[in-house]
């Protein structure tokens, strides 16, 4: 328990707790304020007290340097009956060990930073606050229990959005790696990180899914918390384990990826990929010229002055291809066929409000969980990784909205009963406001 004292080191050695003595910390000396040595015992069975080895605990707060302050907590003894007399403590020293300030550090540290738990629990070796990367997990643990109902929350907001960005990236999860080698006829070997984005006027949601289900499935799971019957437009790349078997959907592709295969080529074809290039260059061009446009006034612009482009740069494909100009088979062919065979999806922004040309916000919000895997390598568990998706999902939806993710994390631990009973309150974009009207009222 963090709230249990720390005594002096023992001969053991094998208490798993760090003694006092191991920290930097800042002393403070609290006095008994009732009892001075060879008063009457309080129990009034006729013994007096006296002085007793004194209490001595350690509270660890949100500061990076000397974070640590150390409590001699005066102690009295009666001599008759051995009962023991403390003060009492002051109430901002708190019952934990460590606070609620130090704890979103940590979790930010990890899964928005992606530093992992060994390399913190080096450095604060170093400044002598030891905590050990065991102990960091349930602190993390404990933060990501705080934040489950506004994940839960952010999950049925996203779900009821018009418009979801998803794609995926590879994880690596210890305890799967292990069932794949003891199983080899295992069919589901994968591990992913799904990222889902939903977009409202002043904010962003971002989810992150961590486990062996792939995008097309997490969305799926999603999607189970939707209330209307509007269909809602699915932004990604044209892998088919990123389609949900949700039906009332609109599946729209990304336009970048098409841009970024003949991109890749332009060295080695460099004649019509730069021609293709160029027009798709001028579609992103009118797009940049709709930022201030309602979703109707964007449509009719695209319409207006990116379809005549998109005709174009279809017709230059198939002419490229009915020529026998490119082989089909090499990689400008398959750039090219790649366009064609999903014209339809590609260009679904020419005839839907609201569509977007890319998927590339969602592939900036990957970075994060690929930021964690190249530093933290891999979760021990699928319990540890679904851990890190709702730290990371809260963590970085407060980071798009604009709102200090330590602090609010912080105020998640400090009113965690309010929000179980009221999450809608605490989102957030909102929470402040809810502390305002309570202060006012």
């Amino acid at each position: 328990s963090t709230s249990d004292v720390d005594h002096e080191p023992q001969k053991s050695g094998r208490t798993g707790r760090k003694p006092h003595t191991e920290y930097k910390a800042t002393d403070h000396f609290i006095p008994h304020e009732d009892l001075k040595s060879g008063d009457l015992c309080p129990e009034k069975y006729g013994g007096k007290v006296y002085d007793f080895e004194p209490q001595v605990i350690i509270r660890i707060n949100d500061q990076i340097d000397a974070c640590a302050n150390r409590y001699r907590i005066e102690t009295k003894r009666c001599n008759l009956c051995g009962e023991l007399f403390r003060p009492t403590l002051p109430e901002h020293i708190g019952d934990e060990k460590y606070d609620a300030k130090f704890k979103a550090q940590l979790a930010v540290q990890k899964y928005f930073m992606g530093t992992p738990s060994y390399r913190q629990a080096f450095f604060q070796s170093s400044i002598k606050i030891p905590v050990p990367h065991t102990t960091q997990w349930y602190l993390n643990e404990d933060v990501a229990g705080c934040a489950m109902p506004i994940f839960n929350l952010l999950c049925k907001m996203a779900a009821n959005n018009n418009l979801l960005h998803i794609d995926d990236t590879h994880l690596k999860i210890i305890a799967e790696i292990i069932d794949n080698r003891n199983r080899p006829d295992k069919k589901r070997r994968g591990m992913f990180t799904t990222g889902i984005l939903a977009k409202f006027s002043t904010y962003k949601i971002i989810l992150y899914f961590n486990g062996t289900a792939h995008a097309g499935e997490n969305l799926d799971t999603l999607l189970q918390h939707r209330t209307i019957d509007e269909p809602v437009i699915i932004m990604s790349d044209a892998l088919s384990r990123n389609i949900p078997l949700f039906k009332n959907i609109i599946s729209c592709f990304c336009l970048g990826h098409g841009y970024r295969k003949f991109e890749e080529l332009k060295s080695f074809y460099t004649v019509p990929c730069e021609k293709i290039i160029n027009m798709i260059s001028q579609v992103y061009k009118v797009d940049d010229q709709t930022t201030d446009m309602t979703d109707y006034q964007r449509l009719k612009y695209h319409q207006k002055y990116s379809k005549p482009i998109m005709d174009k740069l279809y017709t230059y494909l198939h002419y490229l291809l009915d020529e026998k100009l490119v082989e089909p088979n090499d990689d400008l062919g398959k750039a090219i066929n790649y366009m064609i065979n999903h014209q339809h999806e590609l260009t679904q922004f020419l005839r839907i409000e609201g569509v977007p040309l890319d998927n590339n916000v969602l592939e900036q919000c990957l970075k994060i969980p690929i930021r964690h895997r190249k530093n933290s390598m891999f979760y021990k568990t699928k319990y540890g990784a679904s851990v890190g998706g709702v730290l990371t999902s809260v963590i970085y939806t407060c980071v798009l909205s604009g709102i200090n993710p330590i602090e609010y994390l912080t105020m998640l631990q400090v009113n965690r009963e309010q929000i179980i009973k009221e999450p809608s309150a605490y989102l957030p974009w909102n929470y402040q406001v809810t502390f305002s009207e309570l202060m006012a009222a």
